[in-house]
């Protein structure tokens, strides 16, 4: 089974993917209306709510392998929900999973909108190095590898 995941906070940088599945997965621009994006409170990563008014720039990962997905899906941990959107990618329209933030824990973001520079410039590398550590926990808690399930 493919699938396809927009990712609009960390996971839009190519290197900090890597890092946590261990491959190259290549993405495009896409934009989801409909959300907003906030920075978690003490924390250098985001969440999406629902926002009328909203819109969220993010990319979209086309044919995500199952693996990719379980690794994805133990990352995003209980903060998050995994559900099925629409987001605008080229010059048409695709559903895609994303990971959405759960309605229990909304009170943990804070009124600031997440910003990618700043991210990059302050955490990015160290962020990747983490999550470097995330797939070895995540390889030793599944039995699984790079080699796929």
């Amino acid at each position: 089974m493919y699938c396809n995941v927009f990712a609009y906070g960390t996971l839009m940088l190519p290197e900090i993917v890597e890092a946590l599945t261990g491959t190259v997965v290549s993405s495009r621009p896409a934009r989801l209306y409909g959300y907003s994006r906030y920075t978690f409170k003490n924390r250098c990563y985001p969440g999406i709510i629902a926002d009328t008014n909203g819109l969220v720039d993010g990319v979209i990962y086309n044919r995500i392998d199952n693996r990719t997905l379980s690794v994805f899906d133990w990352f995003e941990d209980v903060l998050y929900e995994r559900r099925v959107i629409t987001v605008h990618a080229g010059d048409g329209m695709l559903d895609a999973y994303a990971y959405i933030v759960s309605a229990k824990h909304h009170n943990k973001l804070g009124d600031s909108p997440w910003d990618l520079e700043q991210f990059v410039e302050k955490h990015a590398s160290r962020y990747a190095l983490k999550c470097i550590k995330y797939r070895k926990m995540w390889e030793i808690e599944t039995g699984c590898n790079q080699g796929g399930i």
